[in-house]
């Protein structure tokens, strides 16, 4: 009986997991059911927010920020390593290409409330 115990919540684990990533996690961004192929991908900021707010691409491709907005803004990726941009000033743009799969969530760093992710997949 131990064992139907510990197996149980491993399976329960695995559910929740496959869930979250399909559906609106409590952070507020969805995921995408399919992944964007295309080799150059285009987030406009604008309106004070980033569109689109959440991305899924595949590893080794482009994400271009370009600020659309009058007012200045950045891209600063939530752990503080994978990226920063550094000020983007209107019209100016600013590229990440990741190395590494995985979630990366990211912010402006003059607006902490303009928020977005890019979840980088393998093929």
């Amino acid at each position: 009986m131990k064992r139907i115990k510990f197996i149980l919540p491993v399976l329960a684990l695995g559910m929740l997991s496959f869930t979250m990533h399909s559906c609106s996690k409590s952070d507020g961004y969805t995921t995408p059911a399919t992944v964007d192929t295309t080799s150059d991908h285009k987030v406009s900021i604008q309106a004070s927010q980033f569109s689109p707010a959440s991305l899924t691409m595949l590893i080794g491709t482009k994400v271009t920020w370009t600020n659309m907005d009058a007012g200045t803004h950045s891209v600063v990726s939530d752990d503080a390593t994978s990226f920063s941009s550094g000020n983007i000033s209107t019209g100016a743009s600013f590229s990440f290409t990741p190395a590494a799969l995985g979630t990366y969530a990211y912010h402006c760093g003059i607006h902490p409330s303009e928020k977005g992710i890019i979840y980088v997949v393998n093929r």
